[in-house]
């Protein structure tokens, strides 16, 4: 039998959502130019607003994703939750994963 991706409705488990100001933040990181001019990480493909990427995503008969955010340094999770709670409280088709850092002063 012969399938087309179109045949399948998708999970996403590997989506990272973040918000705007640090998604930007990430972005410029990864892209930061080593000492040989070559980007640290890696090009950013997708950058797009937080909806337009929500629905290209859909497009591609993505019918669940996951936020797979982290926390990159101390005393940053506690936002990236609370943030994450009402990214999935409006999008119902996000799947929330909350994030750590082990040295966070509010345990």
């Amino acid at each position: 039998m012969v399938y087309e991706l179109c045949d399948f409705k998708y999970i996403d488990a590997h989506t990272h959502f973040f918000p705007p100001t640090l998604f930007k933040a990430i972005w410029d990181y990864f892209e930061l130019p080593d000492n040989d001019g070559n980007p640290q990480g890696w090009n950013i493909n997708y950058k797009l607003k937080l909806e337009d990427l929500l629905n290209f995503l859909r497009q591609r008969g993505v019918k669940y994703l996951t936020t797979f955010n982290y926390a990159h340094k101390i005393d940053i999770s506690e936002s990236i939750n609370d943030w994450t709670f009402q990214f999935t409280q409006n999008h119902q088709d996000a799947i929330g994963f909350g994030c750590c850092w082990p040295g966070d002063t509010n345990k």
